[in-house]
C-alpha cells in the first residue's frame, strides 16, 4: 500500500490534511508527538511517535534516536564522529549509535549533500 501523502489529523471532530512535504521532523515526548513543520510551525498529537511514524513513506523520513524522527530532505549535513546531524534550519538533533548505519547509507546515496566524517 502506498501511502498518501498528507497525514490526516483529527482535530475538534474534523480532519485535517497536513501534507507531509511541509514536515521538517517529529519528536516524541511519551505519549505525544510535535510535528514541526518547514515554515517554524509546530503541532502536537496525543498519538506516539511510533503511530505518527507509521503513517510516513519510508523513503521520505526516517528514525535518528528514540524520540525523533527526520524528513531526509531537511537535512543539510551529518557529523558521523559526532553522532548528529543538522537540519536545513539550524537545529542539530542526536543520532543514536543503532540508527547511524542506516542513515550513513542513505547518506551515501545523495552525494550532493554535505558529509563530515573521520570514520
Amino acid at each position: 500500500m502506498n501511502p498518501l501523502p498528507f497525514i490526516n489529523s483529527p482535530i475538534l471532530d474534523l480532519v485535517r490534511q497536513l501534507p507531509k512535504d511541509d514536515i521538517m521532523w517529529l519528536e516524541g515526548d511519551r505519549n505525544y508527538t510535535y510535528i514541526h513543520f518547514c515554515n517554524g510551525g509546530k503541532m502536537i498529537f496525543s498519538k506516539t511517535l511510533q503511530l505518527i511514524e507509521a503513517q510516513l513513506p519510508n523513503d521520505d523520513f526516517s528514525r535518528i534516536n528514540k524520540g525523533a524522527t527526520v524528513n531526509l530532505r531537511f537535512i543539510k549535513t551529518i557529523n558521523l564522529r559526532q553522532k548528529h546531524l543538522q537540519l536545513s534550519c539550524g537545529l542539530t538533533l542526536p543520532i543514536s549509535r543503532r540508527r547511524l548505519p542506516s542513515l550513513r547509507r542513505w547518506w551515501r546515496g545523495n552525494q550532493s549533500r554535505q558529509l563530515i566524517s573521520t570514520l
